[in-house]
């Protein structure tokens, strides 16, 4: 759970323009403070809630907005059940988005904005490392963890999946346990059983 939340990150809740929440808290209709470091205002969650209550807007978007977003791409189903199955088993609240082509899954993610990406390498037209570098250079995306999967992990592909912008790998067909603890570690959160 967020404790403080960027004026960004408070218009996409309150479904609003990131604008309009800076002139709110100029105006002071929202207690925010700057960082010293980087002058970016920031909004602690208690705020947060008592702007949402006072001006009527659902709680419930803070609540979708703090689960966990994975997006997987894979061109095998079964390989999207097992990532979904697994998911279910970890500790956390995850919103899960899929698709089986590198193409849909690059449109989809931009506006997902996804928290982590599993990526199958070896996919027809617009493949993993493609759908890699393109996660990377959009600024709404560029922070996402990426975890690519690939029956053909040679250090060659690890490589190339690395300097697209992976953060980490794992072979398929993938192991349960292994799958849990690499999206724990790389998520900072609990793997579950």
């Amino acid at each position: 759970m967020r404790d403080l939340f960027t004026t960004g990150q408070v218009a996409q809740i309150c479904e609003i323009s990131a604008m309009t929440v800076i002139r709110y808290c100029d105006s002071g209709k929202i207690k925010a403070f700057k960082s010293p470091v980087t002058s970016v205002r920031r909004i602690p969650r208690d705020e947060l809630i008592r702007f949402m209550k006072s001006y009527d807007i659902p709680l419930e978007r803070l609540e979708a907005y703090e689960k966990i977003r994975v997006f997987v791409a894979d061109d095998e189903p079964s390989q999207i059940e097992v990532v979904q199955r697994a998911l279910e088993k970890m500790k956390g609240s995850f919103q899960v988005e899929s698709s089986t082509s590198g193409y849909d899954a690059v449109i989809r993610i931009g506006s997902f904005r996804p928290d982590l990406v599993v990526l199958d390498l070896i996919m027809p037209n617009v493949d993993g490392f493609e759908v890699c570098r393109a996660i990377r250079t959009v600024p709404e995306t560029g922070d996402a963890k990426i975890l690519v999967i690939t029956g053909y992990p040679t250090p060659e592909n690890i490589e190339k999946a690395k300097q697209a912008g992976a953060d980490d790998w794992l072979e398929k067909p993938l192991r349960i346990q292994p799958f849990r603890d690499k999206v724990a570690s790389l998520l900072k959160v609990s793997p579950g059983e």
